[in-house]
Order: C-alpha cells, then sequence, then structure tokens
C-alpha cells in the first residue's frame, strides 16, 4: 500500500461539494487503487498550529492552521507552528510520498523545504497555465515575477511536476530545469455524465457552463450567436449559462444589447447533476476560453455525447480534433464560433457524428480510472 500525504488549499467540502471537485475525484481513484491517503488542509482560519478534522465523503481532512505576514509573499515565510504539526502528522503516518494541490508560495516553500530534509518525495500538481503568470495580478507584474523567480527555485526541488496537459508541462519545461515533468489529463466521471436520449426539439440548444469571468470567453460566443441570429433569422436556438462570477450583470447588459436576451438563460451556479443534465439535453457545449490547461467540462460534454468547442492553444487541443471529434477555433474569434454554429445546424448528421466519436474518446482515454492509474505509475517511479 502506497502512502500519500495529500496537501491542498482547496477541496470540495459539504458546504460546497462541487468546488474543486475533480482533486476529489482523482485521489478517490487513487485510493480505490490501494493508496492509503492522509488528506491536509492549511487553513488559515485557525490559529498557526491549530488542528480540527472534517470529513467529505470517504476522506477524513485534518486543517491545520497557518499564518503569515505581510512580507510572505515576498519572503516566502510561514509562521513555524504549522509545519511542526504537519511533522507530526506525517511521523504518526510515514508518506511514501507528499503531494501538494493548489497551495499559496510560501506554504509549497515550507513544505518541500520540510520534505527535502525528510528525504520523503514530493511532487506538486498544476491545474493551471498560470503556473508562472496569474490573470489575477495584471496589475501587479512585480508580485508575479518575484512568485516566478521563488517557483523556478522551488520546481528544482521537486521529484517530480505534474502537469494536466502537455501545455502546462511545456510551461514547466520553459522556463525551469525540471528534468522529470509529466502529463497527467483530468478524467470525467461516466456514472453522472453520461448519454442519454432526450426528447427533440426544433430548437437548437447550446450550453456554456464557465464562471463568469473575462478569460472564459462567454463575450465571444454571445457576439457568435449574435451573428448567427442575422445569418439565420428562422433557425430557433436557445443558450444556457450555467456559473457564477463577478461579470454577470455586464453580461445580463450585453445579450440585450447583441439582441439575443430572449434566446438567452442565466442559471447560476447548479449541483453536479444538474449540470449533468443540462448538457445531456443541449446539442452543443461550446466554452470558448482562451486561457485554458484542460478543462473537465469538455470532457463532461463529450462522455455525454454531446459536441463541444474549445479554443486552439489551451490544453483541449491536444484532445480534440477539429470536425472530427469536436471543434476548435482561434482565440477570441466570434466568427470561428459562428461558423461553427452555422456548420452543426445545417449539418446535423455530421455533427451528431463529431459528438459520438468526442464519446468515444472521452469513454476509452479519459475516465478517471484512466487519470489515476497514469499517476500511480509516475508517482511509483519516484518513491
Amino acid at each position: 500500500m502506497t502512502k500519500m500525504v495529500y496537501i491542498t488549499t482547496l477541496f470540495p467540502s459539504n458546504e460546497k461539494p462541487y468546488y474543486c471537485i475533480y482533486l476529489y475525484q482523482q485521489i478517490s481513484e487513487l485510493k480505490k487503487l490501494g493508496y492509503d491517503i492522509l488528506l491536509v488542509y492549511p487553513d488559515n482560519k485557525l490559529s498557526d498550529g491549530e488542528i480540527k478534522k472534517s470529513r467529505f465523503k470517504e476522506f477524513e481532512i485534518k486543517h491545520i492552521g497557518y499564518k503569515t505576514n505581510k512580507f510572505s509573499i515576498i519572503t516566502n515565510y510561514v509562521y513555524p507552528e504549522f509545519i511542526k504539526r504537519l511533522a507530526v502528522e506525517c511521523d504518526g503516518f510515514l508518506p511514501d510520498v507528499i503531494a501538494m494541490n493548489m497551495c499559496t508560495l510560501p506554504l509549497v516553500n515550507t513544505i518541500t523545504k520540510y520534505a527535502n530534509k525528510s528525504k520523503i518525495p514530493i511532487y506538486i500538481h498544476y491545474h493551471g497555465l498560470n503556473v508562472f503568470s496569474n490573470y489575477y495580478y495584471d496589475k501587479h507584474k512585480w508580485l508575479t515575477n518575484i512568485q516566478k523567480v521563488s517557483k523556478r527555485r522551488l520546481i528544482g526541488k521537486m521529484d517530480c511536476v505534474i502537469g494536466v496537459s502537455d501545455k502546462v508541462c511545456d510551461i514547466v519545461r520553459k522556463n525551469t530545469k525540471a528534468k522529470k515533468v509529466f502529463t497527467v489529463y483530468n478524467g470525467v466521471d461516466n456514472e453522472i455524465f453520461h448519454h442519454k436520449d432526450t426528447e427533440a426539439t426544433d430548437i437548437f440548444k447550446i450550453i456554456i457552463v464557465a464562471n463568469l469571468i473575462e478569460i472564459k470567453g462567454h463575450r465571444y460566443l454571445f457576439e457568435a450567436l449574435s451573428k448567427v441570429k442575422k445569418a439565420r433569422p428562422n433557425q430557433k436556438f436557445s443558450l444556457d449559462i450555467v456559473g457564477s462570477g463577478p461579470l454577470l450583470n455586464e453580461y445580463k447588459e450585453y445579450v440585450k444589447i447583441l439582441n439575443i436576451e430572449k434566446e438567452t438563460e442565466f442559471f447560476g451556479e447548479l449541483n453536479y447533476e444538474k449540470v449533468a443534465e443540462k448538457i445531456r439535453e443541449s446539442n452543443f457545449l461550446i466554452m470558448p476560453s482562451y486561457f485554458e490547461a484542460l478543462g473537465c467540462v469538455y470532457l463532461e460534454a463529450m462522455a455525454s455525447k454531446v459536441a463541444c468547442l474549445g479554443v486552439i492553444g489551451c490544453g483541449i487541443d491536444e484532445i480534440i480534433v477539429d470536425r472530427e471529434n469536436g471543434y476548435l477555433v482561434n482565440p477570441k474569434s466570434a466568427d470561428e464560433i459562428a461558423d461553427a454554429i452555422i456548420f452543426a445546424m445545417n449539418n446535423p448528421q455530421k455533427h451528431n457524428r463529431i459528438a459520438q466519436n468526442g464519446y468515444e474518446t472521452a469513454i476509452k482515454n479519459y475516465l478517471w480510472t484512466d487519470s489515476a492509474k497514469r499517476l500511480d505509475i509516475i508517482l511509483k517511479s519516484i518513491i
């Protein structure tokens, strides 16, 4: 049995059961492969070194309090009681490997120092393209630059680095001297996301599932649908928008300006089962995100036998072949999105074949069991 200490600051909870659900899905499959997992949640809401427990499904979660100061972003400093408490937990558990997912830079620095000193293999798992840049810090380039220098140094101390796509791994290789960098694609839970025949209608149903933030590309989809409406005035279509975020009111105004308000409905956040149901009811999932490491929702649509559209230059273009098992467009191109929609409307048989090919791609290669098995092989090579 392989013993893993899995450390993350983002994980589902009973209050938010679908938040970063992919983290749970992957380690749940590792557990099925025989991993004994100690799940540690560094919690800055607790006092330094304080510990409390919670539970999410089959996992007990140990929350360990940590504190930083205003200089921590530069010095990568975490108050010492956190690592002392972590060391006690590890001493009682005797891990074979330490995994870090979604941890702040001060935590990564502190935990890596402990692992190296204790001679415990350690890896970091990157789930986004923002390994060395951060779209949230556009106004603070100095902060991004400081983090970039620190990350380069820390990554060199890892036993391996995992990325959710080749795009992520290429960023790591380009910016560091890391020798062991591996791609482990995320997966899909086909017990939730599966095909089911639905009643046919004369409305072409489009769905986007994404946070309402700029990088997800909603506005280019809206502009594309405005073009489609002008080009095909007799075609009935609808757009379901699932997700929440700071641009909700702005987007509601924008669809009015583009005259697609009647065709558009904002659903906000939905539970996982309802999202799966909404996808199954759709003809086309379109998420023109232009800063996406992979995007589980594409795989979820494919496993539901719903054709999906992604963007060239993001991780999904390693899985989708344009007009074969999905659609690909260039970033920020409303014209190309409109062309894809009109193609799908004009060629229902070809569109359905693309959806079928996407379904076979997902089911044969991209279930969570496939993801966990790939990660298991890599981890055994460093333990």
